[in-house]
């Protein structure tokens, strides 16, 4: 996987974000999810924070509804909100501009049984 980048050219804002669109989707309802990272900071004092949002859908497929819970990196998340997909949410805060990136993102999911 490519550089999930927040930089640009110089200095980004107090806070940069990018969301995926949907990264999984299945018939069943996600119950838990591990998402882990591997953080490149260009700045001391820079740092990111996650948001894992659950996907509901409709009789015909159509998205419904994303409820957005925050996540620790590496950690497993029980979800509070239904759904049976995923969307992947990260900001960066902090002065590091393009030298600010996660070089890797992975995620374990477990299904409703």
């Amino acid at each position: 996987m490519a550089p999930f980048s927040f930089g640009g050219s110089g200095l980004f804002p107090s806070a940069r974000q990018a969301e995926t669109g949907l990264v999984w989707k299945n018939g069943l309802t996600v119950q838990k999810a591990t998402l882990t990272t591997t953080e490149v900071k260009g700045a001391l004092g820079d740092l990111f924070t996650y948001e894992l949002g659950i996907v509901a859908f409709d009789a015909t497929e159509n998205e419904t509804a994303t409820v957005w819970e925050s996540v620790t990196n590496g950690l497993e998340h029980t979800f509070v909100a239904t759904g049976s997909g995923i969307k992947v949410r990260v900001t960066a805060i902090g002065t590091g501009g393009a030298s600010t990136y996660l070089s890797r993102m992975e995620m374990e999911i477990t299904l409703e049984a």
